[in-house]
């Protein structure tokens, strides 16, 4: 059974995209692109991609316009439109939750919680997440969108290790109830 797992990096003051929603900020400093806990790496542990509208959209004007970066990989856009399918992409327009519990019965590597923030606190309000791996970024953005959006939500963490990647540094944690399995 796939595990929920959020893989997200974050600024060192907590943001996940400028202001203007851009993430070209993203990236190490080139010192070992591939080391463990890196994306490539990471990346080899899923099957199933879920994220939201936004981010689904942003990959297809901005960051990938020209070619589906997911390929080979199951994908789910969550968004309140209904809209049809794609070769690359299943639109789910339903509860988070029942769309979780699909996915958990035929998904055998990770489900990766791609983004963004409102996504995630969805997730969050309904303690769907299993494991959280949070890179932090060396910079500074001053203002932006945060990772974390005011919520019904609270949630002890168990950190499960730390790994250190072309400056990067990646959290690993568990929630409680996963680790108590």
């Amino acid at each position: 059974m796939g595990k929920i797992v959020l893989y997200l990096a974050m600024s060192v003051d907590g943001y996940i995209a400028d202001e203007q929603g851009g993430v070209g900020w993203l990236g190490g400093d080139g010192s070992e692109p591939d080391a463990p806990g890196s994306y490539p790496a990471f990346y080899e542990t899923v099957d199933t991609i879920v994220m939201g509208w936004t981010t689904y959209r942003q990959i297809v004007t901005e960051l990938s316009p020209d070619s589906w970066p997911y390929e080979g990989k199951e994908c789910y856009v969550v968004t309140s439109q209904f809209l049809e399918d794609t070769d690359e992409v299943t639109f789910w327009p339903g509860d988070v939750w029942e769309l979780v519990f699909l996915l958990k019965q035929r998904s055998g590597k990770a489900i990766w919680l791609v983004g963004g923030a409102k996504l995630l606190k969805s997730f969050m309000e309904q303690e769907l997440v299993d494991q959280y791996w949070i890179s932090t970024l060396p910079v500074i953005l001053g203002k932006g969108m945060p990772l974390f959006l005011p919520g019904d939500y609270g949630e002890r963490l168990i950190l499960d290790r730390t790994l250190v990647w072309d400056g990067v540094v990646t959290n690993v944690y568990f929630n409680r109830a996963e680790n108590a399995e």
